[in-house]
């Protein structure tokens, strides 16, 4: 105990120079730097010196010491809190020209200093000096402490900027330039000073690294990033600007093209089976498989360096490569091939969703993709060869402009709608670093 209480007696007094060196420096001392130094440190102290006071507060032995006599732990606290709100204050004040919430920059601030402390606690840690139980158990006990103010803040920051109705009412963009202002990472929806993010959770609609409550902005933004990109690239003059436009296909018409799509079921890496929505493509010599699609199988890759181009956006570098066991949905029929897994395949397919017809000729058969008609994401592209191989004789044929449907390996039919053979193709290039170059067209 007296070894605490002399621990004590130190903290509170590099407190209290915090406070007096503060007061003394000049205002052209106190940059940003500076302040953030400062906060990092009277945390820690802080922290350290509250912990403390819990272990004292709760030991057995008799409290007539002048610490308890004197009531140093409210006296203490009283002395951080002043030069915790002198230092924010003074942050705050100095960064308000730039446009940030003085209330919310408070906040995000706080809690950068907090992550630093924690972080500053944990390298501070060195195991192989440690002899005591109660050493381990003071570690731990410090960085719980430190882990409940941050998890406290977070909620308090979390209900400020996203739980508002200012922040639900911005637009895509602005929602994102607020955040990137805040440096809040958008994949965890925390501070971490430019760090990379070590979360391991994913969006719960596609599972790609973002925060969910930012789905559908960060979807807005990229569909509008590759439209944008789309429309530069292949401009080309038409009778009316006010067609659909899509980088998957382009139709000579105001009709929906209708491409090849199945469903199939991919084995998980826990031998599960998840169902997933595939475009069979004959003009391409290689399959690929979107990450968010990879990262819920779970499979194991294979590194592979290569980049793909489609027609209509920018270069994508593949992330590996990986194999898939494929079953059909209504038979035992089954294939493996080798993907290369890419951040984005395909636009959604159909480009809008549009009521199922009855036609005649498909009214007995089993369709390959039951929902043909919903526009939804393409999560694997399958080459030229799984085509060659799944697809059968037998052709359905309806009236003019019609569905054409024909008879494949996995149990039912896939339709496509006859257009200009170039119009729907997908051309892909795939570089590969130290192997040869393979075209795909």
């Amino acid at each position: 105990m007296e070894a605490k209480l002399q621990k004590q007696q130190i903290l509170s007094e590099s407190i209290r120079k915090i406070l007096s060196n503060f007061k003394k420096d000049s205002a052209k001392r106190k940059t940003a730097a500076y302040i953030s130094e400062r906060l990092e440190v009277v945390e820690e102290l802080w922290t350290q010196f509250d912990l403390n006071n819990t272990i004292l507060s709760t030991s057995t032995e008799r409290k007539t010491d002048d610490y308890f006599i004197n009531k140093a732990y409210e006296k203490v606290k009283q002395e951080y809190e002043t030069i915790r709100g002198l230092l924010q204050n003074w942050q705050v004040s100095s960064t308000e020209d730039k446009g940030i919430p003085s209330n919310t920059d408070e906040l995000i601030n706080q809690q950068s200093t907090n992550f630093r402390a924690f972080m500053r606690i944990i390298k501070n840690i060195n195991i192989s000096d440690i002899k005591e139980k109660w050493e381990i158990e003071d570690k731990l006990e410090m960085l719980q402490a430190r882990w409940k103010i941050i998890d406290k803040l977070h909620w308090q920051i979390d209900n400020l900027l996203v739980g508002t109705n200012v922040f639900r009412n911005m637009t895509s963009g602005i929602k994102l330039k607020t955040l990137k202002q805040l440096q809040i990472c958008t994949n965890c929806m925390f501070s971490h000073n430019g760090q990379e993010c070590t979360s391991n959770k994913t969006c719960k609609i596609c599972n790609d690294r973002h925060h969910t409550i930012l789905h559908e902005v960060i979807d807005t933004e990229i569909s509008r990033s590759e439209t944008n990109s789309a429309t530069t690239a292949n401009k080309q003059p038409t009778t009316s600007d006010s067609l659909p436009r899509n980088v998957n296909h382009v139709a000579g018409t105001h009709s929906e093209v209708l491409l090849a799509t199945v469903q199939l079921k991919i084995m998980a890496v826990d031998g599960t089976y998840l169902i997933m929505r595939c475009l069979l493509d004959q003009g391409s010599q290689i399959s690929l498989i979107t990450e968010s699609a990879a990262q819920r199988l779970g499979l194991p890759r294979r590194k592979q360096q290569a980049s793909v181009l489609g027609v209509g956006i920018s270069s994508n570098k593949s992330h590996g490569t990986m194999q898939l066991v494929c079953e059909s949905l209504y038979s035992d029929y089954r294939l493996t091939i080798e993907a290369l897994v890419m951040k984005k395949v395909l636009n959604s397919l159909p480009n809008y969703s549009f009521e199922q017809q009855n036609w005649p000729h498909l009214r007995n058969i089993t369709l390959a993709d039951p929902d043909y008609n919903i526009s939804r994401p393409i999560d694997i592209l399958l080459d030229a060869s799984v085509y060659a191989e799944i697809v059968q004789d037998g052709i359905l044929r309806g009236p003019p402009h019609a569905p054409i449907a024909q008879q494949t390996q996995m149990g039912g039919a896939h339709l496509s709608r006859p257009t200009n053979p170039d119009a729907a193709r997908w051309r892909v290039q795939l570089t590969q670093m130290g192997e040869q170059y393979a075209r795909i067209a």
